[in-house]
């Protein structure tokens, strides 16, 4: 059985964690942020997260980077979310990752490198 083609962990050096979820799924995230940098110590790691789920992982040794959505911005004037919007897309890019790990309902999904880049 085949698991997927996964990147050689000595040269991942940024990771990008994604949980857009409740408050509890979040902070039962921190395992996942502590095994990464268990496994590849010298990557950084980040965590893309709701703003006001940002307590339940804030001080988290793994994590050397915050990028917050807040949920206000869905109230917004189409012009004004896509302001905020567009910045968060530009930190994301300028950060150059390796790997992308999404959590989406108990589930993980890789992406490499070269998929990051697309963007």
């Amino acid at each position: 059985m085949s698991y997927g083609n996964y990147p050689d962990l000595k040269q991942v050096k940024r990771i990008l964690v994604v949980k857009m979820r409740h408050h509890g799924d979040v902070l039962l995230s921190s395992p996942v942020f502590s095994n990464l940098k268990k496994t590849i110590p010298t990557a950084e790691i980040d965590a893309f997260i709701y703003k006001d789920t940002f307590p339940m992982l804030k001080g988290h040794p793994a994590i050397s980077n915050f990028l917050l959505y807040d949920r206000t911005w869905k109230q917004l004037s189409w012009g004004r979310k896509m302001i905020h919007e567009v910045g968060l897309f530009r930190l994301l890019f300028h950060r150059h990752l390796s790997v992308l790990v999404l959590i989406l309902k108990g589930k993980v999904f890789w992406g490499k490198e070269r998929v990051i880049r697309m963007w």
